[in-house]
């Protein structure tokens, strides 16, 4: 390449980079990624990383498996870099998920080239170690590569428990985007695909599928927990708010300025919780302000509220946590929404309508395995047309999947919200907690079962 490229920044992190090089006045591109521990020595451990890349990456694609085509390792003023081809037009998976309308192809169309593309990962005894749905890129025609194999190892043979682990984790990071047939049908790819001496590793195909829902539910909900933090420290989430005797953290795409109005508005009104705040560039949205307890409480309804979130269940959305003499929180919710407790009986949806809502929403979070601490008529918001919403839940408690006697605990509470015990509106409220379950038939028929039990 000539002396003078354009480069477009890919990805940015602590440890490594990745650019896009290109000649000017040209279609000629590649994807250089430099290692840059930043510590002394570090400059040894960016070499195994740029090494187990490069040769990685050589292997598989020698081996004929969808991988971008090395083209050079390099140590230039001190960093080592990974050249490899540019694959234009493509997306990674993770970036598919929450869009289903940019998916190139049906998903089960799809399932059939994500499978085939990890057995010959594994056929490869590639140990990748850090195999997910943002390793995964994705074609206009449906065709699949995977990247990033810094932290790879290449072994002779491949065991049960690396292959388990690889399906557990691009299964935690699909189950709540796409649909478990979709998840299925990979696993059926994968297991055709798969070379005898492998396939003979791996349990029968039910007790397989079983255990891989069961560890990716567990794992998912692991993730995101650990994830919680990134809502109190700066990043990709929120950024600080100082100055003024006010502290705190604001959402990354609002601006901090907006934050510490809201922090004054709170400390001037006599309002318990809902001020009159526009939300910053749409008045048309609406806000509510918790505030009056701890900082500590209001950092617990804040986590809880990140993490629903990110579980994709309907919940006030976190905009800001501000510490102050008078602490306060504000978070968006649906327009025109009003909690359960206040709402009168005739502004209500349908008593089965409401039921099978109310359904959907239990059966979401125990799909999660999560249950609120704390559940009332004054935790649950609803529309006029009957959209519900999780608000001011004061924290999360974990739900083993094998006790059932927690989870027909909770049930009792939730049903406590439905205002009645006829028949019809206990039928709508057991089919809207089965439609939320995102694991396998077999697991639907248990709790079909325990539901029409009471």
């Amino acid at each position: 390449m000539s002396d003078v490229v354009v480069r477009t920044p890919l990805k940015q992190g602590p440890g490594r980079s990745v650019h896009l090089e290109r000649e000017p006045d040209s279609d000629v591109a590649r994807v250089v990624k430099r290692f840059h521990g930043g510590r002394p020595w570090s400059f040894l451990h960016d070499g195994s990383r740029s090494r187990r890349e490069f040769e990685a990456l050589r292997f598989l694609y020698a081996l004929g498996v969808a991988v971008p085509e090395p083209l050079a390792r390099a140590r230039i003023g001190g960093v080592y870099e990974v050249a490899m081809a540019f694959l234009p037009d493509t997306v990674t998976l993770q970036s598919l998920y929450p869009a289903r309308e940019l998916w190139p192809l049906a998903p089960e169309r799809l399932a059939a080239p994500l499978g085939e593309l990890l057995a010959g990962l594994h056929f490869a005894g590639l140990d990748h170690d850090d195999l997910h749905a943002g390793n995964v890129l994705v074609g206009p025609g449906g065709r699949v590569w995977a990247i990033d194999f810094h932290a790879a190892r290449l072994r002779r043979r491949l065991d049960g428990k690396v292959l388990l682990r690889d399906l557990v984790r691009l299964a935690a990071g699909a189950r709540e985007f796409v649909p478990q047939r979709f998840r299925a049908r990979v696993l059926l790819a994968w297991q055709r695909a798969l070379p005898d001496d492998l396939r003979e590793l791996l349990e029968p195909t039910a007790l397989l599928t079983a255990k891989i829902e069961r560890s990716a539910r567990e794992r998912r909900r692991d993730v995101v927990l650990a994830r919680r933090k990134r809502w109190t420290r700066a990043g990709t989430a929120v950024r600080r708010v100082a100055g003024a005797g006010v502290s705190g953290f604001v959402r990354v795409d609002l601006d901090a300025a907006w934050a510490r109005s809201l922090a004054f508005a709170c400390a001037r009104s006599s309002k318990l919780q809902h001020l009159d705040v526009p939300f910053p560039g749409a008045r048309t949205r609406r806000l509510l302000v918790l505030r009056g307890t701890s900082h500590a409480q209001l950092r617990e309804i804040w986590y809880a509220a990140a993490r629903l979130d990110e579980h994709r269940i309907p919940v006030m959305s976190p905009l800001c946590l501000i510490r102050t003499p008078l602490p306060c929180a504000a978070f968006e919710v649906p327009r025109n929404a009003a909690f359960l407790a206040v709402t009168p009986q005739r502004e209500l949806p349908p008593r089965h309508e409401l039921a099978r809502d109310l359904g959907h929403l239990c059966g979401s979070l125990h799909d999660r395995l999560l249950a609120p601490t704390a559940l009332g008529p004054e935790h649950v918001l609803v529309t006029p047309r009957g959209e519900l919403c999780l608000a001011g839940v004061p924290g999360l408690a974990d739900i083993d999947p094998f006790d059932t006697r927690a989870r027909r605990r909770d049930l009792l509470r939730w049903r406590e919200l439905v205002g009645g015990r006829e028949p019809s509106a206990q039928r709508a409220f057991a089919a809207g907690y089965l439609e939320a379950w995102r694991g396998t038939s077999v697991e639907r028929e248990l709790l079909r079962r325990e539901l029409s039990h009471g």
